[in-house]
């Protein structure tokens, strides 16, 4: 049975800053903002992406392409 994915998360790559956007399986987009790549400040990314999802870590999957 496949999943029913709810929520894709994607990194804008450029030269100065990065952004990092929620979107929904609608098309919808539910918030972005600059990506953090150090420190407390990925720790503050990922509680930034649960509390917009409403949903528990252990739920998440990832994947890269």
């Amino acid at each position: 049975m496949a999943e029913e994915i709810e929520w894709f998360v994607g990194i804008g790559w450029a030269s100065q800053s990065h952004q990092v956007c929620l979107v929904d399986a609608h098309g919808e987009c539910l918030g972005n903002e600059p990506l953090r790549m150090a420190g407390p400040g990925i720790e503050e990314q990922c509680d930034w992406l649960i509390a917009r999802i409403g949903a528990t870590p252990e739920i998440i999957g990832w994947q890269s392409k």
